[in-house]
């Protein structure tokens, strides 16, 4: 019994080191047993922007843009945590400068629940195709020319479910995005392409830790 290390689904038919494997840049552990949203290369992918959205003030609807401006320890402008007024800026906790879901979530979403959830709806400022993003929480990562870093999963909660329908909260559990801070400025662009970093000793480390194993 085993996680997958993308959306967490558990999974009796693959072993710790399948998922190990799949760390080092084989496709989805679980993709032909069971998972539900088709995964990228972990560390070897290269997704896309979708959307980009933002909303002016806490409850707001949500803008398209077609680009962005993301400064560091800011978010992006015209969002409202950009402007510190968003309906959870004045709680604690990192990873409001941006965040991100991924759009095969809410294609699982409608096939398994039958929830059709618009993008806008999710109140994500980015919504990417391609992009494992739970594998990203701690990771840095490029979107376009901007450097991003991966804080805490943007579990879905109450608030959310009470601005759309009931059972988004249950259906979004564990694939309602990621919460990233910003390490570079730039424009952020639909189209960009979304990459991790992957640093040369952490590959190395990677490497090392498998050949022990063998």
């Amino acid at each position: 019994m085993a996680f997958c290390i993308f959306c967490l689904k558990e999974t009796p038919d693959i072993t710790e080191e399948h998922v190990f494997l799949a760390a080092l840049g084989g496709e989805c552990c679980i993709r032909e047993t069971g998972c539900p949203i088709p995964h990228s290369r972990c560390g070897m992918f290269e997704g896309r922007v979708v959307s980009i959205f933002v909303a002016s003030k806490a409850g707001a609807p949500m803008e398209a843009l077609d680009e962005v401006k993301a400064t560091p320890g800011r978010g992006i402008e015209g969002d409202r945590y950009f402007k510190g007024i968003g309906a959870w800026s004045n709680h604690p906790g990192e990873g409001r400068e941006i965040t991100l879901v991924e759009v095969e979530a809410l294609e699982g979403l409608a096939r398994e629940k039958n929830i059709a959830l618009k993008p806008a709806e999710t109140r994500r400022n980015l919504l990417t195709r391609g992009v494992p993003l739970n594998h990203l929480v701690g990771k840095e990562f490029q979107v376009g020319d901007v450097r991003l870093v991966g804080i805490r999963l943007c579990e879905p909660c109450h608030y959310l479910e009470e601005m759309t329908t009931k059972g988004v909260l249950a259906g979004l559990i564990h694939r309602g995005g990621l919460r990233a801070n910003v390490l570079t400025s730039g424009v952020i662009r639909v189209g960009d392409s979304v990459s991790e970093v992957i640093k040369t000793e952490e590959w190395e480390l990677t490497k090392r830790k498998y050949s022990a194993k063998t």
